[in-house]
């Protein structure tokens, strides 16, 4: 989870954030979706620091609050992509040609996954 959801935000905040506020001449306009990057990591960080903490399998209680931890994450990144589809993908669409919009997203999968090919 971390190793995918972590870099993808990163890249996020890197990339795509700084180009759909330079398209929307709107400097800032992106910072809730950077705001979420940090629960994120915060929330993606939660399940290892209580497995860290057990000693044996989980109590009930220790298992309802680790479904809260995943719901919860789960929740966010779902109204996370939501929004960058429904509100910043069109915009980059209107704003960019094929060839800048290509050259950004190979930009974030090289932020994303440095040394990867492609």
């Amino acid at each position: 989870m971390r190793h995918r959801l972590i870099p993808h935000a990163q890249a996020e905040d890197a990339v795509l954030y700084p180009r759909v506020e330079e398209v929307m001449h709107a400097p800032g306009a992106t910072a809730t979706m950077s705001r979420d990057h940090e629960e994120v990591v915060a929330l993606t960080g939660e399940p290892a620091r209580s497995r860290a903490s057990l000693t044996g399998p989980p109590a009930p209680g220790q298992r309802r609050g680790l479904q809260r931890i995943l719901y919860g994450l789960h929740a966010l990144v779902r109204v996370h992509f939501a929004e960058e589809e429904e509100i910043y993908l069109p915009v980059l669409d209107a704003g960019l040609t094929a060839a800048q919009a290509e050259e950004m997203f190979a930009e974030m999968h090289h932020k994303a996954h440095p040394g990867s090919a492609g």
